[in-house]
């Protein structure tokens, strides 16, 4: 392939311009939905860009800049930060506007925010001023490195296929609306300036392997490189590739007996590097005492690895899947810090596409017709994804997270566009090309432009405010006050069962009554058993979204969120739903909780119920009963002792099933009766201490209920009766009571059995088990 002649299909120049100017359209829309920094360390970057912009040096690396969000960029190379210092310097902010962090944004539910910074909405909206100003001016440097990366892409698959203007056409239109790229090129990150270096750098060698060698090419390799280094050190991993194309090249040149030629397209680009960007490496090194200044110890092992000296560090298959499939979802959609993105099936269609394109790319390989050269350059292209992606895996492995993030093989955005669209188009027939190419094309644009508003917006809007309160049917009025900064008016909890290892949904819905600086802590919790809690939920109130510095008196709003409910606590038992304000520093200050009346209720208003349910509970078929408590409840048999001395602790227990759910939490009395059936010792009281009343369990459900009877210490010796019923709480009425074959019994007490009492020296315990 040597120079391109007139008679070559090129792409229309409409058509270019189309693609250009849709993606910087996009860009601008992605960099104003996208919320201040939002997207990942953001602040640090701009920080950087910042300090350049007011004091003209570059930061001198012993000191961070930012410790807000736990990153620091300053000890980055510099080339992007003196470009997004640029519209900085213009702005001149002077308003020391920093950011709020979220500190629940990271805790990977989602349902706790993804915002990792508060946002003030009025300050921070349309017409832009001071930071945010500046902010905004900078993002728009990103959208304009990232149109110049498209415009790469489009110019190395018009070098390799010349001829076929659908594939040059889809090529273009992958990168300009990858949404991966889009919102890399519409954040303030050096990502973007590395994206679109190393997409020259794969241009230059591509172009040295299918057309001629030229100094030119030869230079724009080098400097490209270089400028790459300066960039973000990531672009260590593009070095492999360069290595082989240069070799390829001297390949070439030797085949013509040109080794002074060969030589020389060895030593331009080789000695172009360090011409460029040396001094940055050497500032390092008298600074830091490396030629890095960050991830000098991972660079060092990753040396000392490829040399042999050391063995390459335990990662086993399953890892590597979850990294390439982690790698292959952040490289398709992956907003915010990495925690907004798609449904994990949404993946899938996207992995069978580019599953398709791989198994096509293979087979063109092997055609007759594919020419050597271009056969090399794609080889070169896999190569290059496969070198930078290991260099990358390596990274983050040393790190301790074995995974590939997507963003960062950016870089590689040129060989993969091409590669898919070779992989979708090659082997249409040629007038369906175009056709093929143009559907896959405005699906691509369809599907980034419904993303800003179906998955970015939404992810950081603020719960809707309404000026008078709105409550379904089923929701339970409460009337509760934190403070004087809330009322929670009603509430929802649901379902009615929940089995461990699940969550029970709550529905809070809050009235506004003041205002505050400060921001509290949503603390909502599921007790269990004795009042533990089951399950928490820490959270900025709106899912992060609606801070209480936000807050704005006489609006209401409601909370959706779902508590997960431990595995490990015991169960079945009552669950609860306790909320509390509190700020989440030292203090651990709690705002007050009062009902209607004022009256004080504690640190937290308590309310709702449900059943906590074993993980797999399990209905027991209805077994014989000794007696029945109106149809709700049977008795199944008592344990307790035969004898006991006066004063002892007489300790039984009782097996009862529910016949169905009981209409009540009833109250369950055992007597001990003297032989004239009048009342001597006894305990009433909820079964299991009040943590599983009735009115939660389930039919066939069979509930162990141990009791304890403090006998007098003056109890007269003799034969005594064990009294057993249940009765309602609120009007004390019992529930009538019929033994085994349907017959009511008096006073609806079942006569549980008998108890002999003794001296003590005449103590005798022996176990009566009564059955049917």
């Amino acid at each position: 392939m040597a120079e391109h002649s007139r008679e070559e299909r090129d792409l229309p120049r409409w058509l270019i311009a189309l693609l250009l100017g849709l993606h910087l359209c996009l860009g601008v829309l992605y960099s104003v939905i996208v919320p201040a920094w939002e997207a990942h360390d953001e602040w640090a970057h701009y920080k950087y860009a910042e300090y350049l912009a007011r004091y003209r040096t570059l930061p001198a690396g012993d000191a961070p800049l930012t410790d807000l969000f736990g990153y620091d960029q300053s000890t980055q190379p510099p080339l992007y930060y003196i470009l997004a210092a640029v519209p900085i310097a213009l702005v001149n902010p002077t308003d020391n506007i920093a950011p709020v962090p979220n500190p629940y944004a990271a805790a990977g539910t989602g349902q706790t925010g993804v915002n990792m910074a508060v946002h003030d909405w009025e300050a921070e909206r349309f017409p832009y001023r001071g930071t945010y100003l500046a902010l905004h001016l900078a993002r728009l440097i990103s959208v304009l490195i990232s149109t110049a990366g498209v415009w790469v892409v489009y110019r190395l698959a018009r070098a390799l296929f010349p001829r076929e203007p659908a594939i040059i056409g889809l090529s273009t239109a992958i990168a300009a609306f990858l949404p991966q790229y889009l919102f890399i090129g519409a954040v303030v990150t050096n990502d973007i300036l590395i994206a679109v270096l190393g997409a020259l750098v794969i241009y230059y060698a591509c172009l040295l392997i299918v057309e001629d060698i030229t100094l030119p090419r030869l230079l724009g390799l080098g400097i490209s490189l270089a400028l790459a280094l300066l960039t973000k050190y990531t672009a260590l991993g593009l070095l492999p590739l360069v290595i082989l194309a240069l070799l390829v090249a001297f390949g070439r040149l030797l085949r013509r007996r040109a080794l002074r030629h060969g030589l020389l397209a060895l030593g331009v680009p080789l000695l172009s590097v360090p011409a460029v960007a040396g001094w940055w490496y050497l500032r390092n090194l008298r600074q830091y005492g490396y030629l890095v200044s960050r991830d000098a110890d991972v660079l060092s092992q990753f040396w000392r690895t490829v040399s042999g000296a050391e063995p390459l560090p335990h990662v086993t298959l399953p890892q590597i899947g979850y990294a390439v499939w982690y790698g292959f979802q952040t490289f398709w959609v992956s907003f915010g810090w990495g925690n907004v993105g798609l449904p994990e099936q949404a993946y899938i269609p996207l992995a069978v596409l580019a599953g398709l394109a791989l198994c096509s790319v293979t087979a063109y390989l092997f055609r007759r017709q594919t020419p050597n050269r271009l056969r090399a350059v794609i080889l070169l292209l896999g190569f290059g994804c496969l070198s930078l992606g290991f260099l990358l895996f390596f990274r983050e492995l040393m790190k301790g997270e074995p995974i590939l993030r997507g963003r960062m093989m950016l870089p590689a955005l040129p060989a993969i566009s091409v590669l898919l669209a070779l992989g979708w188009l090659w082997w249409w027939p040629a007038r369906l090309q175009r056709t093929a190419a143009g559907v896959l094309g405005i699906g691509l644009l369809g599907f980034a432009l419904i993303l800003p508003f179906a998955v970015i917006a939404p992810a950081y809007a603020a719960p809707a405010e309404a000026k008078a309160p709105y409550l379904p049917p089923d929701a339970q009025p409460l009337a509760v006050r934190f403070g004087d900064l809330a009322e929670l008016y009603a509430y929802q909890v649901g379902p009615a069962t929940v089995p461990k290892g699940h969550a029970v949904g709550v529905t809070l819905y809050w009235k506004v009554l003041g205002t505050t600086s400060e921001n509290y802590t949503l603390g909502v919790y599921a007790l269990g058993a004795e009042n533990q809690p089951y399950g928490q939920v820490l959270l900025y109130p709106g899912r992060g979204n609606y801070a209480t510095s936000l807050w704005k008196p006489g609006t209401y709003f409601r909370e959706v969120l779902w508590i997960p409910i431990e595995s490990e606590r015991p169960a079945p038992c009552l669950g609860r739903i306790a909320v509390t304000l509190f700020l989440d520093d030292p203090s651990l200050a709690h705002l007050p909780v009062t009902d209607a009346s004022g009256t004080f209720l504690g640190y937290a208003a308590i309310f709702g119920r449900f059943k906590i349910a074993p993980e797999e509970p399990a209905a027991e078929p209805l077994q014989p009963a000794q007696a029945r408590f109106s149809d709700e409840i049977a008795l199944l048999g008592v344990e307790l002792p035969a004898a006991a001395a006066p004063g002892a602790r007489l300790e039984m227990l009782l097996r009862f099933q529910a016949l169905r759910r009981p209409d009540a939490d009833y109250i369950l009395f055992v007597h001990l009766l003297d032989e004239q059936g009048q009342w001597v010792a006894g305990v009433d009281g909820p079964p299991l201490l009040g943590n599983y009343p009735t009115g939660i369990w389930d039919a066939g459900e069979i509930i162990v209920e141990p009791r304890t009877i403090a006998l007098p210490a003056r109890l007269p010796a003799g034969r005594y009766r064990i009294g057993v019923g249940w009765y309602h709480p609120d009007t004390m009425q019992r529930l009538r009571v019929t033994d085994a074959q349907g017959r009511p019994l008096p006073d609806d007490t079942w006569p549980a059995g008998t108890l002999e009492v003794q001296s003590i020296g005449q103590q005798v315990f022996l176990p009566l088990i009564l059955q049917q």
